[in-house]
């Protein structure tokens, strides 16, 4: 082998050099990046169920006061002395109005928001759907990329020869 190089040595040669890029590159950080796109995807499709389940929790919570409340208005009253004992009846009526008048426009925000959660559910599964897509093709790129540089010192294990180099797949 005069005047040829060794080919063994310079796959050696190129199969460090493609681990030393591969590792530059941050391929170690692709699979963090992976699982973030993982999040985001479940976040989209789960994403406005959670949100409208959250707020209505909290209105049913309101709710369940205010009822407490127009069920016994005279718990409303401030209570010492006698002008509060007079006016107990009055004031007790004009807080349950008013709470009434909330009761109801919280109703009515109960109902925008399951219309506005249903409106939002179908835009974010098609987004999840197509992250998914997305996803799955880009995760079969980038697996076949990050096994590259494994797969070439594999593939030369035992080969020393140009021969041997030559039947390399």
């Amino acid at each position: 082998m005069n005047g040829m190089a060794d080919p063994a040595a310079a796959l050696k040669e190129i199969s460090a050099e493609v681990q030393e890029k591969f590792d530059e590159a941050g391929m170690g950080k692709v699979e963090e990046f992976m699982d973030q796109m993982d999040d985001v995807m479940a976040k989209a499709r789960d994403g406005p169920g959670m949100i409208l389940k959250a707020a209505q929790e909290q209105v049913d919570g309101i709710q369940k006061k205010l009822e407490a409340a127009l069920a016994d208005p005279s718990s409303l009253v401030p209570s010492g002395g006698g002008v509060a004992a007079c006016a107990a009846g009055y004031y007790g009526g004009e807080v349950a109005r008013k709470l009434r008048a909330v009761n109801d426009d919280t109703s009515g925000l109960v109902e925008v928001m399951t219309k506005m959660a249903s409106d939002v559910q179908k835009p974010m599964k098609d987004l999840a759907d197509g992250l998914e897509k997305a996803l799955s093709q880009l995760e079969g790129s980038v697996k076949g990329l990050a096994k590259l540089p494994k797969l070439i010192q594999q593939e030369m294990q035992g080969k020393d020869s140009p021969d041997d180099i030559a039947k390399i797949d």
